[in-house]
């Protein structure tokens, strides 16, 4: 009786969003963020040229000058940084594919979930960037030693905008940073535009992430790189509204039984660490059960896992090149000359 009550209720809630099939996908585009989201950065220049940033955390960092000797903590800010021409010492560990064009040979501080402080002192910065959820632990210690320290969000869309402003400042750019967020949200409205005009008034597709690590299974929520890629291109999420896990605002709780009972059309899914580790966790809690194979995705040949240099980390100003990658899988049809 309750899977019949469960039932009907997501039936009428899938009527009251389908109601949003008549907007465009650029009306999708509203992410509520959770609570991993700071309070919002803020930059401002005085007279004399000294630069007073508010990260993330609130907290307030004096810049006397334009910083020469930068660390960055974070592979989205480092990217980011190097777009925007700014150049670092140093750098955490990551893979040749994700180094920026001129920061193969700076130093490199360790994994960026495990940095090492004494090769980031060593370094003698005169500005390190870092995580707001990674790297708060660090602030006493590179107060202590009066290295300023900001750290910023880098989640969604809009830390992007947020962040390429900021850093653009920093590094006496913002003329930059405010050319290459205007290129990004025009890239963005054409990919829009051109799913408005192939969808029309058709339903929204259903959708499921699954965020997939060795041990366990969990369900994106919109709050999250493929989340708010899925609302912008006119999508529906079936975790959009799910209750949040207590110790992570950004997934829900992963269930077969929920998901078979609402059939996406399409099943995406990210993984940390190996492929073959994640293929192997989708064996034990979906694969071996027989309601896996009644799954309309399934059937379609309609899963798909997404690269994490695009989904798991925020690509900065290329943030576009997620949102497409993922239109493709949508809509073959209508990016089939994209490569």
């Amino acid at each position: 009786m309750k899977s019949r009550l469960w039932i009907i209720s997501l039936f009428i809630l899938f009527l009251l969003t389908g109601c949003a099939t008549k907007e465009g996908v650029g009306e999708q585009s509203k992410v509520a963020k959770g609570e991993h989201q700071g309070v919002g950065n803020k930059i401002e220049k005085d007279a004399a040229g000294k630069l007073t940033v508010v990260d993330d955390l609130g907290n307030e960092v004096t810049l006397e000058k334009k910083p020469e000797r930068i660390v960055v903590l974070s592979p989205s800010h480092l990217k980011l940084l190097y777009d925007l021409g700014g150049e670092a010492v140093g750098r955490t560990t990551l893979s040749p594919d994700r180094i920026p064009e001129g920061a193969e040979d700076i130093a490199d501080v360790g994994h960026h979930t495990n940095v090492n402080i004494e090769e980031i002192l060593a370094l003698e910065p005169d500005l390190v960037i870092g995580n707001s959820i990674l790297h708060k632990k660090l602030i006493p210690i590179l107060a202590d030693s009066h290295i300023p320290f900001i750290n910023l969000d880098m989640i969604l869309l809009e830390d992007v905008k947020r962040n390429a402003k900021l850093v653009g400042k920093i590094l006496d750019n913002s003329e930059l940073a405010a050319k290459k967020i205007g290129q990004l949200e025009q890239e963005i409205k054409e990919i829009q535009e051109k799913i408005n005009h192939y969808r029309g008034k058709e339903e929204m597709k259903k959708i499921v992430i699954f965020n997939i690590t060795p041990n366990n299974v969990t369900v994106n929520r919109e709050n999250t790189i493929p989340g708010e890629i899925s609302k912008l291109l006119g999508l529906t999420n079936i975790a959009e509204d799910a209750a949040p896990l207590e110790d992570n605002p950004t997934q829900t709780a992963f269930s077969l039984e929920k998901v078979v009972e609402v059939d996406p059309d399409m099943i995406f899914v990210v993984h940390h660490g190996d492929k073959s580790k994640a293929e192997e966790r989708m064996d034990i809690d979906m694969k071996n059960s027989p309601a896996w194979s009644t799954l309309t995705a399934v059937q379609n040949d309609q899963v798909h896992f997404l690269p994490g240099n695009l989904f798991l980390s925020n690509s900065g100003l290329d943030y576009s090149e997620s949102i497409q990658y993922l239109a493709k899988l949508v809509y073959p049809e209508v990016f089939n000359d994209v490569e």
